[in-house]
């Protein structure tokens, strides 16, 4: 009852959730925390999950920072409404990069654990993380094994929260 108070559940008995990323501005980098779902999945997944189309850009734009600026991605780990916004399509429909000048940051674990997935991790994935495939050939994606400090201040600190090489970032000014 208490959280049916606090957040009451819409005609599809869902409740509206924020998936913010996080940006941190540094004189070394502009690095972003996850990049959201993005509306590139399929009309069966918005159906499923209710998502609506991301202003994960437009925010960043607000902030003065472009998709340009970002010069690192880091991926908490690689369910789809954490890594979906990784990637885009352009008008033609072609996946590319959301920031084209970006490092994407993954623990290896947890693309070895995404990328060969068992039954526990599956539902995490979501509608799927082939689009990731698109960064890595074009060595944007970086692999981190453990802790480590992408720039001065910014950490990231390995969790193994719910899947393999989930991280956290801690910032300290």
């Amino acid at each position: 009852y208490k959280r049916q108070r606090q957040a009451k559940p819409y005609r599809k008995n869902r409740v509206r959730l924020g998936l913010n990323s996080l940006l941190v501005k540094t004189p070394d980098a502009n690095i972003l925390v996850d990049a959201g779902i993005v509306n590139k999945q399929p009309e069966v997944s918005r159906e499923i999950y209710g998502h609506s189309s991301s202003k994960l850009l437009r925010n960043l734009r607000v902030q003065g920072v472009s998709a340009r600026d970002i010069n690192y991605v880091v991926l908490t780990h690689l369910a789809f409404f954490h890594c979906g916004g990784a990637t885009r399509l352009d008008r033609e429909g072609n996946i590319i990069a959301t920031f084209p000048k970006a490092k994407y940051l993954v623990q290896r674990a947890a693309w070895d654990e995404a990328f060969n997935p068992n039954e526990r991790v599956v539902p995490n994935l979501g509608p799927g993380i082939d689009h990731l495939k698109y960064l890595a050939d074009r060595d944007q994606i970086e692999f981190l094994d453990g802790d480590t400090e992408i720039v001065p201040g910014v950490k990231a600190l390995v969790t193994d929260g719910y899947s393999d090489g989930h991280q956290i970032i801690t910032v300290n000014t």
